[in-house]
């Protein structure tokens, strides 16, 4: 009997998504490239803190390199607070700036960048040691510092709330990038190599995660893969719930961690309420009180699970968990 064997070509995923973007895929943040790039020019500090996913370390890298590539001399310490103990992490803080002398030949910029500044909360008596350091901080006006956080909610409540470091910085704001742009490089990059992509799957790739970039790179790795000719229903489908799965233990971790309560809560939010401590909410959801809402608020708040704007409405920190939730959780 004959046998035919069917050969691909075998393409490497141009959708990289667990490393930092770079080249074509560092899409449409030109804005915030030339703030920072300005900002370490001016040798004045950087804030920049959104949820996981959004490109933060992709745009400080981006704009170190164009920054480099132009001549400009950089010098660079980073320091990622998440990795170390709370010991460690007052030394590392305490000793940042000693490595750089005050003044130094030539003309260098020297930066600090701070990842995770939100775990600096782990500190016996935080508050005191983040007052200390704005004094220091305050007097080396020969150094860009970068901070940094994934942790929206406690990054949000250290310099909104408590207003450590006030002044001390200017936040750069990572929004989300425009559909259209995402869209498009995804129909061009599946097209240079023979494969088609209709507009709606790319729509649908980049609405299903409300335009994380981080998520959206998965959805289209996985899709990429899968596809030898025309992206249809089912393979995005297929992708959305393959990515949905990378995390979904995650996600039951969180659950696991909620009360009763907080679920209610959060429930409530996920159908779309925003006056959480209305009557008919409190009844409807089995909140108890008001003020039981307000403590519940609050551990969700600090769970980085739902976070409020300054009209006090609430919103989901993570779009796949969102997604999540009603695919599997509440459906």
């Amino acid at each position: 009997m004959n046998s035919t064997t069917h050969t691909y070509q075998t393409i490497e995923s141009p959708f990289t998504y667990n490393c930092q973007a770079s080249g074509l895929k560092f899409l449409a943040r030109k804005r915030e490239i030339e703030q920072l790039s300005g900002i370490i020019l001016e040798r004045r500090n950087a804030l920049i803190y959104e949820t996981p996913g959004t490109g933060k370390r992709s745009l400080i890298l981006r704009a170190l390199d164009l920054l480099q590539s132009k001549n400009i001399k950089i010098s660079l310490k980073r320091i990622d607070l998440f990795r170390l103990s709370p010991d460690q992490m007052q030394q590392e803080i305490e000793e940042v700036a000693e490595g750089f002398p005050e003044y130094s030949e030539g003309e260098v910029y020297k930066v600090v960048w701070i990842e995770e500044f939100q775990t600096i909360e782990r500190i016996d008596d935080y508050d005191t040691f983040i007052k200390k350091m704005d004094q220091q901080w305050k007097k080396r006006e020969d150094i860009t510092f970068i901070i940094t956080g994934s942790g929206y909610n406690a990054m949000k409540h250290i310099f909104e709330e408590k207003k450590y470091l006030y002044r001390f910085a200017e936040r750069i704001r990572l929004l989300p990038v425009e559909q259209k742009i995402i869209t498009d490089y995804i129909i061009k990059t599946f097209l240079r190599v023979g494969r088609v992509v209709e507009p709606k799957h790319a729509d649908k790739i980049y609405e299903s995660v409300e335009g994380n970039l981080w998520y959206i790179w998965t959805i289209a790795n996985i899709s990429f893969n899968l596809t030898k000719g025309y992206l249809n229903d089912a393979i995005v489908e297929y992708a959305i719930n393959s990515a949905i799965s990378i995390h979904e233990q995650r996600y039951r971790e969180t659950i696991n961690s909620l009360s009763n309560y907080q679920i209610n809560c959060m429930r409530a939010v996920y159908d779309g309420h925003s006056r959480l401590t209305s009557s008919e909410t409190i009844s409807r959801y089995g909140l108890n009180t008001s003020a039981n809402v307000h403590r519940l608020k609050e551990a969700l708040i600090k769970k980085e699970v739902i976070t409020f704007d300054e009209n006090d409405n609430p919103s989901f920190l993570d779009p796949m968990f969102r997604l999540w939730l009603k695919r599997e959780f509440f459906r």
